[in-house]
């Protein structure tokens, strides 16, 4: 599940601005941690479609096993 809420983040992520925030900390043109920032502001912001998704299908799989355990008498 953890899989499917960094694939929603990583698509939004811009790489040539990844590249650009990493040349210019390297260089000192922008403070340690911009990296972080720009992240952590991208999967604060990105909609979580496939997690969301993944965790409605998990939901509805155990609640499917309960009731057929349930119905044959079988753990």
């Amino acid at each position: 599940m953890s899989l499917c809420l960094r694939f929603d983040v990583l698509k939004l992520l811009d790489l040539n601005r990844l590249e650009s925030i990493v040349e210019q900390e390297r260089s000192g043109k922008q403070p340690n941690g911009s990296f972080l920032q720009y992240v952590g502001s991208v999967a604060r912001q990105a909609p979580k479609h496939y997690f969301t998704a993944v965790v409605v299908g998990y939901l509805i799989a155990i609640v499917t096993t309960v009731v057929i355990m349930f119905i044959y008498n079988h753990g």
